[in-house]
């Protein structure tokens, strides 16, 4: 399994001459070391499964850039296959070599696309899965079946999602594939991924795997082995429905507002009779999986910090650098401890927020845009509680849901307190205020700043 495979950069910051030079390349042509100039039509050249290709200026029509493209993951199996564990220690390893064999300066190496996911051996056939899912953040799935694999594809304006049978592929048992194909890299800027250096970042890959377990949760699953027969009939209508993929996307354009209404009244159905067990059966899986593939060993350390290669120095701060102290606003492989403080929670949502300035009482939006990253079960508490409109990003989700736990607090005091201005207006021979008796946590609402 693998959480980064295919890469393509189309300008490789190294020069044309130098590249052909390189003795790991044979392009089947000629070039002028002192001018650049090609002489005959110029070939790929591929080495373990990584090819290179000469491009055209499109307005000078002379070649002028050098084209990488292809698995990182085949790379590091010598060009053979992909379906072994392919992880962040094997992703350093091959970014070293190529940074080394090719003079690639990783810092200025632009990525244009990338595709990551992981190979998961589930208890089940793939394909019950695949035939158990309907959209994905209601898109349908594009379904093919060639003899060897079994895949659903569902395209977006940024990535497409890609998830099918690999067992068959390799003649192997209940393998299943999730991956993302990233087509438009701004999408992955967010997380701050955007050059060949940032998946050397060890929290820059966390954050991969924890975009990946998004990516997953936008399903819409229904087990495809729950029967509909013995189910009330008018809950068996609204499942009915709601397993057919053009339902939602007929209702997502004609009534927005409905599609979720409707939506989250079929995941409680679905959720009622067993129907999404499938789902969470998965995404721990999921979850596992990623975990074991952020696993960072000594020996990727030593590589990182020992690297002969000026660039990954600069990255881990020197060659001679001690490996306990790696410059981790680089790359952030060893966290430092917090100095003890005495833990302060949210007056809504009782988390944690003593890393937050001191004069806060609630979730902050970048409190909660770590509880996404980090912990995502947590998250989705929030955003069902909390979140009551559409946002496009989850930055804007982020914002609402802590606009909204503030303004669950203000409205518990203005309540309070106009209760309590009711009672001081009433006319009477007696000052009111002595017969009210509020609770400690009534009070701790009066006395508390929206901050």
């Amino acid at each position: 399994s693998k959480m980064i495979d295919y890469i393509k950069i189309m300008n490789v910051p190294v020069q044309i001459p130098e590249i052909f030079k390189n003795p790991f390349l044979n392009f089947g042509t000629s070039v002028n070391v002192e001018t650049g100039e090609i002489h005959g039509k110029p070939q790929i050249a591929k080495y373990k499964g990584i090819s290179f290709l000469i491009r055209k200026n499109k307005k000078t029509k002379e070649y002028q850039y050098i084209n990488l493209e292809g698995s990182i993951h085949k790379y590091w199996n010598n060009g053979e296959h992909n379906y072994n564990d392919f992880g962040f220690n094997n992703i350093v390893s091959v970014i070293n070599e190529l940074s080394e064999k090719f003079n690639i300066d990783p810092f200025k190496t632009r990525l244009n696309n990338i595709e990551f996911g992981v190979n998961l051996v589930t208890p089940f056939n793939p394909d019950v899965f695949l035939k158990s899912i309907i959209n994905h953040k209601g898109k349908y799935f594009l379904i093919h079946r060639q003899k060897n694999k079994h895949f659903r594809e569902c395209e977006h304006s940024r990535y497409y999602l890609k998830i099918y049978n690999k067992g068959l592929q390799f003649d192997k048992n209940n393998i299943l594939r999730f991956e993302v194909k990233v087509t438009r890299m701004e999408h992955l800027k967010e997380i701050g991924i955007s050059h060949l250096s940032d998946l050397l970042n060890h929290y820059k890959y966390l954050l991969l795997g924890t975009e990946l377990k998004t990516y997953f949760n936008g399903l819409l699953i229904f087990d495809s082995r729950i029967s509909l027969e013995d189910i009330k009939q008018h809950e068996r209508l609204i499942l009915t429905e709601g397993i057919n993929s053009e339902y939602w996307e007929k209702l997502k354009k004609s009534n927005p507002n409905n599609y979720y209404k409707k939506r989250n009244r079929f995941i409680e159905l679905s959720e009622k009779y067993g129907a999404t067990k499938i789902k969470s059966e998965v995404y721990n899986l999921l979850d596992n999986k990623i975990k074991e593939l952020s696993n960072v060993r000594p020996e990727t350390l030593q590589e990182l910090t020992k690297s002969k290669n000026k660039t990954l120095q600069e990255l881990t701060g020197g060659e001679n650098q001690n490996i306990t102290g790696i410059n981790t606003s680089t790359i952030q492989l060893i966290s430092t401890l917090p100095q003890q403080t005495e833990k302060r929670f949210c007056r809504i949502t009782k988390i944690d927020i003593s890393e937050q300035k001191e004069r806060s009482n609630f979730l902050s939006e970048n409190s909660i845009y770590q509880i996404f990253l980090n912990d995502k079960k947590t998250y989705l508490f929030l955003e069902h509680k909390y979140l009551k409109r559409n946002c496009k990003t989850t930055k804007e989700k982020c914002y609402y849901i802590a606009h909204n736990i503030r303004n669950n607090y203000s409205n518990k005091k203005h309540s309070l307190l106009k209760g309590i201005n009711k009672y001081n207006n009433v006319n009477c021979l007696f000052n009111p205020n002595r017969y009210i008796r509020l609770t400690n946590e009534q009070k701790k609402i009066i006395d508390c700043k929206i901050l």
